[in-house]
């Protein structure tokens, strides 16, 4: 049973492009007849299938300055070893590893469920249901924390038997394994009452509520909602330091300035959709449907890219390695100039275009680039600028954070016993020392759970291996435990290494390795304002320049991503809410 769309998309900080009004798609100007999406992520690529599924005739033309799209959905093709069992056929052991986004909550990503239903993307295929299991423990691996209650002493869940040689037999008397049901349970009630408070939004107003810090809601709770629940002050202070802080920690968005500072309303609104809290309700028989991608994420970007261009409803077209800069031209319209190094040696139409509006897709700072008159009065000192002074300040205050994704099989990230592993698997760690790391983002996923190998009759055989992708890990991985990529996959690895500055060709051990570069908008109180506020500057430039992107609407999911597409496409159709379906 799912939710409505109403419900998952009224939640919390998603609620910040659904606070556009309506009047506000008057202000828009008369239809276009061609626009530009600058950015191939998904909500560049989401603000081409709703301008499609809108109607609209026009040109589409998505550009994007890497050499392949997805953004931050980056699948590796990975080598585990042999496969011998085949019946005398010898091949190579791949599997998929997505080292960006990895899964997603089909009870609650309602839109992208559309989505994905209306081009005929089958869910059944290309996403199943995961493993849904988490283990939180500390640097030293003292203490080792599950919420599942399924502690299975060192034996390794998929061989039975300790893998790792080096370490020898396990004496769990130094490592305490806690299955605390009491305070999974306040766990749950705290993350419950927590939602209520956010999602009915009926103690804090606006500006409170996207001010109010983690550490200033737990003051809160302890104040006003801890009496009225079964949760001991103990306990509070226990989950606070041993579940809330290490998960938020762990949330792409999170940066070293701890969890605690960071803002409430961001987290409940990632832990609502990606998690389903607050919007699930087992006795009603809506719980969460997380599922990872069979084929890797970066496979559902590819057949929504090759939906939009083959099409018959429109006529897309999506050039890739197109670094844009955008100025208004002399037909009122907007004139799109490329960039890229190599641009003058391309052909007329790759180098610079008009059209009537633009979308601006990537992230904040690209855009600003983009946007900024000195970008492009280098080549025409009488272009028309289109960044208003409040979005150059907007786009200005967005902060980025950067971090690095391997595929491995180095086990010596994770506690000694592999019983204690889990799907997610974090780092308890203390706010006042950060144990050296270089980002506040940290997270171990075990692939062979994350993809549920326990339910796929492929995966689960005795002995097959086990392997993790680890972001912004705290110990370095040795090279040789990093794996390799396919000889197909490495391709693909050199173009995204270009779309980040980095010049490598096919023989460079680099290019081999199953690892990735990716940026992340950091989720702070400034930017819940600046997300509150930007309806107001849709269609800026006379009508000619729009916002999306991961920044512009909570925590930057896809499912945020396709509303904000969608609310952006309203306006620039003069559309409301009501004339969807």
């Amino acid at each position: 049973m799912g939710i409505s769309r109403r419900k998952a998309l009224g939640i919390f900080g998603g609620g910040a492009v659904l606070a556009a009004t309506a009047s506000r798609t008057a202000q828009a100007r008369d239809k276009p007849n061609s626009v530009a999406i600058i950015g191939g992520g998904i909500s560049g690529l989401s603000v081409a299938y709703n301008l499609v599924r809108c109607g609209f005739k026009g040109k589409i033309t998505v550009v994007e300055k890497s050499p392949t799209l997805g953004g931050n959905a980056a699948t590796a093709e990975v080598i585990l070893g042999t496969d011998f069992r085949g019946a005398g056929d010898i091949q190579p052991f791949v599997r998929f590893a997505d080292l960006g986004v990895n899964d997603v909550n089909l009870q609650s990503y309602v839109r992208l469920k559309e989505a994905m239903d209306y081009i005929h993307y089958s869910t059944d295929k290309y996403l199943r249901p995961l493993e849904d299991t988490v283990t939180h423990f500390t640097p030293d691996f003292k203490e080792i924390w599950t919420k599942d209650g399924y502690l299975t002493g060192q034996a390794e869940p998929y061989t039975e038997k300790p893998i790792d040689d080096r370490r020898g037999v396990v004496d769990t008397r130094h490592s305490l394994h806690i299955e605390d049901a009491q305070l999974a349970d306040d766990e749950r009630s705290f993350m419950l009452i927590a939602a209520d408070d956010f999602n009915r939004k009926n103690h804090f107003k606006p500006p409170e509520w996207w001010d109010l810090t983690v550490a200033a809601y737990v003051e809160f709770f302890k104040k006003y909602r801890l009496s009225k629940t079964k949760i001991s002050s103990e306990n509070l202070k226990r989950l606070v330091r041993l579940f809330l802080y290490p998960r938020i920690s762990a949330m792409y968005f999170a940066d070293d300035s701890g969890p605690q500072n960071m803002p409430m309303l961001g987290v409940m609104s990632y832990y609502s959709l990606q998690e389903g809290i607050g919007i699930t309700d087992p006795k009603n028989g809506t719980e969460p449907d997380r599922r990872y991608f069979t084929h890797g994420s970066q496979h559902w970007i590819e057949e929504l890219a090759r939906w939009l261009e083959t099409n018959d409803e429109n006529q897309v077209e999506i050039l890739r390695g197109f670094e844009a800069a955008l100025t208004g031209n002399s037909k009122h319209g907007v004139s799109v100039i490329n960039l890229s190094e190599n641009s003058s040696a391309l052909d007329a139409r790759y180098r610079t275009f008009d059209v009537d509006q633009v979308v601006m897709a990537g992230h904040a700072d690209h855009q600003l680039h983009a946007l900024k008159p000195e970008a492009i009065t280098k080549r025409d000192s009488t272009a028309d600028p289109l960044l208003s002074t409040t979005m150059e300040q907007y786009l200005s205050s967005v902060q980025h954070s950067e971090s690095q994704a391997y595929a491995h099989t180095w086990n010596r990230l994770l506690p000694p016993d592999p019983g204690s592993w889990r799907t997610y698997n974090v780092t308890i760690r203390d706010q006042k020392q950060r144990h050296g790391l270089q980002s506040g983002y940290q997270m171990t996923y075990v692939q062979n759970r994350h993809r549920n190998d326990r339910q796929n009759k492929t995966y689960n055989q005795y002995a097959l291996p086990v392997y993790f992708v680890s972001l912004n890990p705290q110990e370095k991985i040795p090279d040789e435990y990093i794996l390799r990529r396919t000889q197909k996959d490495k391709i693909q690895a050199l173009k995204r290494q270009e779309g980040y500055g980095r010049k490598l060709n096919a023989d460079d051990p680099e290019a081999q390795l199953a690892k990735a570069t990716f940026r992340h908008t950091v989720m702070t109180s400034r930017l819940l304002e600046i997300q509150q506020d930007l309806h107001n500057h849709q269609g800026m430039a006379d009508g000619r320049v729009f916002f999306a992107g991961c920044w512009t609407n909570g925590a930057g999911l896809h499912e945020e991503c396709f509303a904000q597409a969608e609310h952006v496409v309203d306006v620039m159709l003069g559309k409301s809410a009501s004339d969807r379906s």
